[in-house]
């Protein structure tokens, strides 16, 4: 996960926010502890064991977000948001 840090394209702030991971078509949900988010992606913590999808989309304070799993590690995700988002 540190290797992570220094890939990224732009710097995240820690936050500690509900969310929700929506896939399989809007079908499915998955709430998640959103604990760090930037303009390019985010790091979340699911609060059980759950294989995701590559495509998904996360829901925080109302907005969604498009977003690609980049790597999972147990109930840690990283997210990649294929459009830069601003005022996260």
């Amino acid at each position: 996960m540190s290797n992570d840090t220094e890939m990224r394209s732009s710097v995240r702030r820690r936050v500690l926010k509900s969310g929700r991971l929506i896939f399989n078509n809007k079908s499915s949900v998955a709430n998640c502890t959103v604990r760090s988010i930037g303009e390019t992606g985010a790091d979340v913590r699911l609060e059980g064991p759950l294989a995701l999808p590559d495509d998904l989309i996360l829901s925080m304070d109302g907005e969604l977000y498009p977003a690609r799993r980049i790597w999972q590690e147990g109930l840690n995700v990283g997210l990649e948001f294929p459009i830069t988002i601003s005022e996260v």
